[in-house]
């Protein structure tokens, strides 16, 4: 494990390498760059959650498709880090929470198959809890809070798979879908970072009717698939157009609307409140949509709830000037409330942000250090921050 000599603390301004060592600042509220001296590597951030101690636990891929895991205290002070050795490589985007715990999904080098690791907080070596090695070429994770769903890619029979594990972390169901073009380089390059990155995820869907979801490879295009959790058959889609056009992200809502983004051409637009029939074929070109030509093209997105006055559903992504970008519309009126950039100086890409227990939020980023050197860089708003900043 590699000690942590250095972190940095951006105050108002940072240019070139002009750094704050140790500087604290009050755990509601902070920003903090990390350093790893001598790093002059990769690093992609994936993945924050709170932990029972009131720290973080960071997710991040290193070098391509290293894994990379933090933990800090309240204030964002590093206590370890670790980079895990092979056969794991490929973490999946999110961390997941399961009684109290804290699991990563990801792929073994060598035989491409999946795992499941717990993450120790004090530091120590992950737990190996389950070995699918069947289950290959994993891309997306997700707990549904019943079951963890693992989207794959079956290089043998060309098809998008989508596996069902039980709380007992068993094999309980593959689905296979097959694709009509052979994917597995693009699949590759999305994995190791080489090419366009991919937007999969998979989820379970449970407003009027259960339905699993993935947004993955089928037949020819990416495209959003609803599953029916008890046979494993399509019931709905909406399909994309090649890798041009395509969901970018989703989120279902408790008024049994979704939240989403979408790609058109590397051009994103956002639907805060829209209806989807998980029954029907659509094709996503023909919804009409206005673009947010300020966002930087084919961005990531996050999309969470949060309660102020009303429910919002706040958007997360990047600007084309390389600062974090929000984004907060009423969830029952889908009408933008607010508007809000974060950082300054350095540029900025958005990996992940949730909503804390105190009422703030917590991000995650990646931006560079005189302009060369990636680090992960972490903003905490306190809940008055946030107010002011999403109303």
């Amino acid at each position: 494990m590699k000690k942590i000599s250095l972190f940095f603390i951006v105050l108002l301004y940072l240019s070139g390498c002009d750094i704050r060592e140790n500087i604290i600042e009050p755990s509601n509220s902070f920003t903090r760059i990390i350093d790893h001296p001598g790093f002059s590597g990769d690093i992609s951030p994936l993945s924050v959650v709170e932990t029972s101690d009131s720290g973080y636990l960071v997710l991040a891929a290193k070098n391509s498709w290293e894994i990379y895991l933090m933990k800090t205290d309240m204030s964002g002070q590093p206590i370890w880090e670790q980079t895990l050795p092979e056969p794991y490589v490929n973490p999946l985007q999110d961390i997941l929470i399961i009684s109290d715990r804290y699991y990563i999904a990801c792929m073994d080098a060598v035989t491409l198959g999946t795992y499941l690791l717990e993450i120790n907080l004090s530091g120590g070596q992950p737990q190996r809890t389950a070995t699918f090695a069947a289950m290959s070429y994993p891309l997306s994770v997700a707990y549904t809070g019943t079951e963890i769903l693992v989207q794959g890619y079956d290089r043998n029979e060309k098809s998008t798979t989508l596996n069902i594990i039980t709380p007992s972390f068993e094999l309980s169901n593959t689905y296979k879908y097959p694709i009509l073009e052979d994917k597995e380089e693009e699949l590759i390059r999305h994995l190791n970072r080489t090419g366009k990155r991919l937007p999969f995820f998979c989820g379970k869907y449970t407003s009027s009717a259960s339905s699993y979801y993935f947004n993955g490879f089928s037949n020819y295009a990416l495209s959003l698939i609803f599953v029916n959790p008890s046979n494993g058959e399509i019931s709905g889609s909406v399909s994309g157009f090649r890798n041009e056009e395509f969901t970018n992200s989703l989120h279902p809502l408790e008024t049994g609307a979704f939240a989403l983004s979408g790609l058109r051409y590397h051009d994103s637009y956002l639907l805060p409140s829209v209806e989807i029939s998980t029954n029907e074929v659509a094709y996503i070109g023909d919804v009409v949509v206005n673009h947010f030509p300020e966002i930087a093209a084919a961005p990531h997105m996050v999309i969470r709830e949060y309660t102020i006055a009303q429910p919002l559903v706040v958007y997360g992504t990047q600007a084309k000037n390389n600062k974090l970008l929000l984004y907060a519309y009423d969830q029952e009126q889908g009408t933008l409330k607010a508007t809000t950039h974060i950082g300054q100086s350095n540029p900025y890409e958005m990996g992940d942000f949730q909503f804390t227990s105190d009422g703030g939020m917590i991000l995650l980023a990646k931006t560079y250090v005189a302009d060369r050197f990636p680090r992960l860089a972490l903003f905490k708003l306190s809940k008055q921050e946030v107010e002011e900043r999403l109303q």
